[in-house]
């Protein structure tokens, strides 16, 4: 605990009891900015898919399928297959470069999203309890937590990668063994394309629930807030547990929030409502 909320408004003259202050909703716009990150290694790999493995596959089909192939034929298959491998090899290093540059655009965000979380949690505390703590809140609360989403989001825009380069390359490699027409192999790519941007489009929305969840979580406790009131998202598809736990109060020590905190699950969207405890006597 870092400073004490509840005893500096109650110096304050703010009543004694417990105040539930509002929950801190992630907006569109932040997962919509994440999402645009994500999406760059899918454009990447679509670029590469039309630009350098189709015009390499289309040559290879066309030769191989040719009435009149030179002698050595076999030979020369084998080194025009090296030739489509060695092009696979250079896509995947274009696409490790991006990822290198999105690391730093992936700090980027997450201090503007820390940055805006600070911003209403401040703004919150202020119209819940008149207390302004805008000069008592710090960024060594939550380091711990950025760095943790930092670290899983450069994973998780990795795993699309590699995701998106193992489909293509899969359909690449399926259509030269049966010769496949373009039209089919870039009909085939484009779906796997499209597989891609949506699971970034999920992840980026389930990222930005996460790392909201993981401040709300950090502020309250640097505030001195033991304990949260868990507020169910409503989503159609839900956990049963969670909606059970909807309105009940739980400390920031208790096993559920230490392993299963509201927001953590993949695609949980619930939170946790701070609770501020204003005690009878200022100290």
């Amino acid at each position: 605990m870092a400073y004490a909320l509840g005893q500096i408004a109650r110096r304050a003259g703010e009543a004694p009891g417990s105040v539930t202050l509002r929950i801190i909703e992630p907006t569109k716009t932040l997962s919509d900015d994440l999402a645009r990150l994500y999406l760059r290694v899918v454009r990447l790999w679509r670029d590469e898919a039309r630009n350098r493995l189709l015009p390499v596959y289309v040559r290879e089909v066309e030769r191989l399928t040719s009435d009149a192939q030179p002698p050595g034929a076999g030979r020369f298959q084998r080194d025009e297959a090296a030739d489509l491998e060695r092009q696979i090899i250079a896509a995947e290093a274009q696409a490790a470069a991006v990822i290198a540059v999105l690391s730093a655009d992936l700090n980027e965000w997450m201090f503007r999203a820390e940055e805006w979380h600070a911003d209403k949690f401040a703004a919150y505390v202020k119209s819940g309890t008149g207390v302004s703590v805008d000069a008592l809140m710090s960024q060594q609360a939550v380091r711990d937590a950025v760095q943790a989403a930092l670290a899983e989001n450069i994973g998780l825009i990795t795993s699309v990668s590699d995701q998106t380069r193992l489909r293509i390359s899969e359909i690449i490699w399926r259509g030269f063994q049966a010769r496949t027409p373009r039209r089919v192999i870039a009909r085939e790519i484009n779906h796997a394309l499209d597989l891609g941007r949506k699971r970034s489009l999920r992840i980026s929305v389930d990222q930005t629930t996460k790392l909201s969840a993981a401040l709300d979580r950090a502020r309250q406790q640097e505030a001195g807030m033991e304990a949260f009131n868990w507020r169910h998202s409503g989503k159609v598809n839900y956990r049963p547990e969670h909606k059970a736990r909807n309105g009940k109060l739980f400390k920031w020590s208790s096993a559920v929030a230490k392993t299963d905190p509201p927001g953590q699950a993949v695609n949980c969207a619930c939170k946790a409502a701070p609770v501020l405890v204003i005690p009878e006597e200022a100290e």
